[in-house]
C-alpha cells in the first residue's frame, strides 16, 4: 500500500500490479504561499476543517524529506480545505515536532500554518519543492472532495525549506480538478 501511496507501483482490477513509469519533469516557477494566504488575496472567504492533528513516527519517505533522525517525532495534520463550503483540498501537512512543537497548541482552522511559523515561531519558509501529477480520487478522496470515484484529481507532494535549507514542512495534497485552476509565469532564459 505505501508503494501505491508513493506512486512507484499501481494495480488494476482484474490485471495484476505494476510498476510505474517515472514522470517527465516540468519545472515550474509560482509564489510560495498557502491556501489561506492564496484565498484571501483573491477576496475568497477559506475554510479550513482539521480533520486530524497528532504526534507521530514518521514513515521513512517523510523522514528522509524532512531531514530528520530516526525516532524523531513529527507533527502530522489532517485537513479538508476549500472556498465557502465547497472543498477543494485535502491534506497532510507533517512538520517536525522539534522545531515547532508549539503547533500542536494551537488551532488551524481560521490561520495560516505560514503565518504562524514566521511571524509567531520566527521560522521563515524561503522556498518549496513541489512536484504535481493527476491521478484517480480514490473512495476516500473522492467522498471528502465531492467527487466521484476515480475522477482526476491532483496531487501536490511539497517540501518547504526555511532560509538556511533545513526542511520544515512535508505535504501532500489532493486538489480537486472541477475547481481548481493552475497558472504558471514562465521566464524565458537566453543561453
Amino acid at each position: 500500500k505505501e508503494l501505491e501511496f508513493e506512486q512507484k507501483i499501481s494495480r488494476e482490477k482484474g490485471k495484476g500490479t505494476f510498476i510505474t513509469e517515472p514522470k517527465i519533469n516540468y519545472r515550474l516557477v509560482q509564489d510560495l504561499t498557502g491556501f489561506f494566504q492564496d484565498s484571501v488575496k483573491q477576496g475568497k472567504i477559506p475554510f479550513t476543517k482539521v480533520l486530524k492533528k497528532e504526534l507521530v513516527s514518521p514513515t521513512p519517505k517523510i523522514a528522509e524529506n524532512l531531514e530528520i533522525k530516526p525516532g524523531a517525532k513529527v507533527i502530522k495534520m489532517h485537513r479538508l480545505r476549500g472556498i465557502k463550503e465547497k472543498p477543494l483540498i485535502l491534506d497532510s501537512t507533517y512538520l517536525p515536532y522539534e522545531l515547532c512543537p508549539q503547533v500542536m497548541d494551537n488551532d488551524f482552522s481560521s490561520q495560516s500554518l505560514y503565518a504562524f511559523l514566521e511571524e509567531r515561531l520566527g521560522l521563515e519558509i524561503a522556498r518549496a519543492h513541489r512536484t504535481l501529477c493527476a491521478v484517480s480520487a480514490s473512495e476516500y478522496v473522492a467522498k471528502m472532495l465531492e467527487l466521484n470515484i476515480g475522477e482526476p484529481v491532483i496531487l501536490f507532494d511539497s517540501i518547504a525549506y526555511l532560509t538556511d535549507d533545513r526542511p520544515i514542512e512535508y505535504f501532500q495534497g489532493y486538489h480537486s480538478c472541477r475547481d481548481s485552476l493552475f497558472s504558471v509565469d514562465l521566464v524565458r532564459f537566453r543561453d
